[in-house]
C-alpha cells in the first residue's frame, strides 16, 4: 500500500510539472516542432488524466495517512496551468534575462539590412534561440526608421507574436502596417522595445 501511494505521488508530481512546462513552452515548441509537438501534448494530457483519475480512486478507496495528497497536487497544477498566462510569463522572463543578446542581435540585423524594405535576417548561430521558427529576425525599413522583429510565435493561420526593437524616435505604430497581420496587442517594454501580437 505504501509503494502504491508513493508511486501515485511521484507520478502526480511528474505529469503535473510536465503539463505545466509543456503549456508554458507551447508557442515556442509548437512553432519549431509543429505536429510532433501536438502528438506529444496529446500523450501528456492522457497520462495526466489517467494519473488524476488514479489519484481520485486512491483517495476514495484508501484510508491511509493523507490519501488526498496526489489528487491535491494534480488539482493545484491543473488550476495553475489553466489560470496563469504561462506563455506570457515565460516570454517576458526570457526577454528580460536575454535583453543584452536581443540588443546585440538587433544591432547586427540593422547593420546588415540597410537598404531593403522588408527582409528576413538569419541570426548568427549563437543568437538563433532569440527567434523561434528558424532563428530569423524580420527587418523592416520605412521612412520613419527601422525595426527588427524577433518571433516568439510563428503560426499559420494564428499569426505572429514577438519583440520589436524600433530605431530611436520612431513609433511602433509606423511599423505595424508592414507586419501584414491585424495587430491585437502592442505593449511598450521600454528602451524602444515593444511586444507585438496579431489578433
Amino acid at each position: 500500500m505504501k509503494s502504491t501511494q508513493t508511486s501515485i505521488f511521484r507520478l502526480s508530481i511528474l505529469f503535473s510539472v510536465m503539463l505545466l512546462l509543456s503549456v508554458m513552452y507551447a508557442q515556442k515548441l509548437g512553432s519549431g516542432l509543429g505536429f510532433l509537438y501536438g502528438f506529444f501534448q496529446i500523450i501528456l494530457i492522457l497520462c495526466f488524466a489517467i494519473t488524476l483519475v488514479w489519484s481520485i480512486v486512491f483517495w476514495i478507496k484508501r484510508k491511509t495517512n493523507r490519501p488526498y495528497l496526489p489528487f491535491l497536487i494534480n488539482l493545484i497544477f491543473l488550476t495553475l496551468t489553466i489560470i496563469l498566462p504561462l506563455n506570457w510569463i515565460r516570454n517576458r522572463a526570457e526577454f528580460f534575462v536575454y535583453k543584452n543578446d536581443y540588443e546585440k542581435a538587433s544591432k547586427l540585423a540593422y547593420n546588415e539590412n540597410r537598404d531593403s524594405t522588408q527582409t528576413l535576417y538569419m541570426l548568427p548561430n549563437e543568437l538563433q534561440y532569440l527567434s523561434v521558427g528558424g532563428g530569423q529576425a524580420w527587418v523592416l525599413n520605412n521612412s520613419q526608421g527601422r525595426a527588427v522583429f524577433f518571433f516568439t510565435f510563428r503560426g499559420v493561420p494564428d499569426g505572429i507574436k514577438g519583440f520589436v526593437k524600433i530605431s530611436g524616435g520612431s513609433n511602433c505604430d509606423a511599423f505595424t502596417k508592414n507586419i501584414g497581420n491585424e495587430i491585437g496587442e502592442i505593449k511598450d517594454l521600454g528602451d524602444n522595445w515593444y511586444y507585438v501580437s496579431s489578433k
